[in-house]
């Protein structure tokens, strides 16, 4: 059960507040995927992600240092290839 003095915070935000916020929430904390809080939103991917650069001022967070290497590695080696097969160098 919510608390009722969420509806006054939450309504001029529009229908779904509750839900966007609760998985957008999730979602800052680690919780839950990027999929998941979308899913849970009840929005696609791309309303999850325009309503959260809107409210929080970004879309899309990389939280473990691991994970981050591992994409700027993928970058590199993305480049390397388009390289070697195109002759020209491509950036994502």
């Amino acid at each position: 059960m919510t608390h009722p003095d969420f509806a006054t915070i939450l309504e001029p935000f529009g229908d779904g507040a509750e839900d966007f916020f609760l998985a957008a929430s999730l979602y800052h904390a680690g919780k839950v995927s990027f999929g998941t809080a979308a899913a849970l939103s009840g929005l696609g991917y791309e309303e999850f992600h325009y309503r959260l650069k809107e409210h929080f001022g970004y879309g899309f967070r990389i939280e473990d240092d691991t994970a981050r290497e591992d994409l700027s590695l993928g970058f590199e080696l993305g480049d390397s290839f388009n390289t070697l097969e195109t002759g020209q160098h491509q950036s994502f």
